[in-house]
């Protein structure tokens, strides 16, 4: 299936495999391509990239590039909840354009080293937790990317991937926490059971849940959803000692001591640039 010279691997999702901050520099998408010997790595992860937007935008990258392997983390933007969208629009009226859209009801990942400014981002933290925790729980929420729709964009990439023979290694979400993201971790369970279920369905692809070994809080971000470089590097870690373990089809990748990271990694083509024309930029 591959050259002496190593696998050709694709990267796709979000920013819970791009990673955020200095967590880019490390993610754990890139720590897995370097340990099943990748030779040259396409990373079509971005910040908030919903699998509407790799199905509709990102196939032909996929089929130019031909990978061996893909690293399939996807779903994590389409599971964020957040307050029904008339009543963001009603919100927003009243507050500044940062807080506006999908990133604007998020937490913070990170806080300033000032003190001043990083009290000021702390108070601005605890009166979003509370609007949220208001209008979710008593006019409910809605995900970004309903439960059918990401079941169907999710079938069709792995449809893709099978029809071009490219072995998955699915990646699942980890649990947030619920007092600063009300209601995602059913949505996000949700969206794993979907995962679980097409690999069930897709003899090319490997689920590999990550809930059972993540650490909380020490492995997240100050925003409680993100990783940080520790659980970057505990996922990449718990998902090659899987892939050393399992059989068929992945006997034949080189793992662990057998490794020989030497990693290219390819710009991304036009085609797949962040939010593209035509492509869904999800503003709420």
């Amino acid at each position: 299936m591959t050259s002496p010279s190593g696998y050709r691997v694709v990267i796709l999702g979000d920013s819970w495999v791009r990673g955020l901050l200095f967590e880019r520099r490390h993610p754990f998408g890139k720590l897995i391509a370097e340990g099943i010997n990748a030779s040259e790595v396409l990373d079509l992860s971005a910040q908030s990239r919903t699998t509407v937007d790799v199905v509709s935008c990102h196939l032909g990258s996929i089929g130019s590039f031909r990978p061996d392997v893909a690293i399939v983390n996807i779903g994590g933007a389409d599971s964020l909840i957040f307050p029904r969208a008339a009543l963001q629009r009603l919100v927003e009226r009243w507050v500044p354009m940062k807080h506006h859209g999908a990133r604007g009801w998020m937490p913070p990942a990170s806080y300033s080293s000032k003190p001043y400014k990083r009290a000021k981002q702390r108070a601005t933290h605890i009166v979003r937790i509370v609007m949220k925790q208001v209008l979710v729980n008593l006019f409910g929420g809605q995900r970004r990317v309903s439960v059918p729709e990401f079941e169907r964009a999710a079938e069709t990439l792995f449809d893709y991937l099978q029809a071009h023979d490219v072995l998955m290694v699915v990646v699942g979400f980890g649990p947030v926490d619920g007092l600063y993201s009300p209601k995602t971790n059913a949505s996000v369970e949700a969206t794993n059971s979907v995962l679980r279920t097409l690999c069930l369905a897709h003899s090319n692809a490997l689920y590999i849940g990550t809930g059972h070994f993540l650490r909380q809080w020490d492995d997240y971000l100050a925003d409680h959803v993100h990783l940080n470089a520790q659980g970057h590097q505990r996922v990449a870690a718990e998902v090659l000692k899987v892939l050393e373990r399992e059989k068929l089809p992945w006997s034949d990748l080189p793992v662990g001591s057998q490794a020989k990271p030497n990693v290219k990694v390819s710009p991304p083509r036009r085609q797949g640039a962040t939010s593209p024309r035509g492509c869904h930029k999800w503003s709420r």
